[in-house]
């Protein structure tokens, strides 16, 4: 059997810092030999990560700028689980907002914390199939971080 209780004690916990996308909680800890410490996490909501493949087998990637680490990155589209919504209908928001994309079908892959060393949020996987891509939604991408280039990978991948 085994034993599920922290083995750390909260004695204070507050708000460090805030913005509209994610928080800073400071927490006050003891540790289990007794001494006190410090924990910083940063607390966010869910995200949606979607891998797509459209009608034709591909799969899509994104190009976006990426402040945190000053580079051009591929990424699959992904966002923030917006209040009351399902992961299930962010996934559909953002293959639309991001890539301008439409699915057939879209099922969850599974869900897993993204980063627990530091932050919270929990991260819900999908995969699109059938995807149809609209030049009208990437033609959005320009005006935010992504410079509306599309990866197509190569047909016939698995899932």
């Amino acid at each position: 059997m085994t034993d599920d209780r922290s083995p750390f004690r909260v004695t204070g916990s507050r708000t460090a810092w805030r913005c509209p996308w994610f928080e800073i909680r400071q927490d006050d800890l003891v540790l289990p030999d007794g001494s006190a410490a410090q924990y910083h996490t940063l607390v966010k909501g869910d995200g949606v990560w979607i891998v797509p493949r459209t009608t034709d087998g591909r799969v899509v990637l994104l190009r976006a700028w990426r402040p945190t680490v000053q580079d051009w990155c591929w990424e699959v589209p992904a966002g923030t689980r917006k209040s009351g919504a399902s992961p299930d209908e962010t996934a559909r928001e953002e293959l639309r907002e991001e890539a301008g994309g439409e699915a057939t079908s879209l099922v969850r892959v599974g869900g897993f914390y993204t980063a627990v060393g530091v932050q919270s949020e929990v991260g819900h996987v999908f995969f699109a199939d059938g995807v149809v891509l609209r030049a009208a939604g990437r033609a959005r991408l320009g005006a935010r971080r992504h410079d509306g280039r599309l990866q197509l990978g190569a047909r016939g991948a698995s899932v």
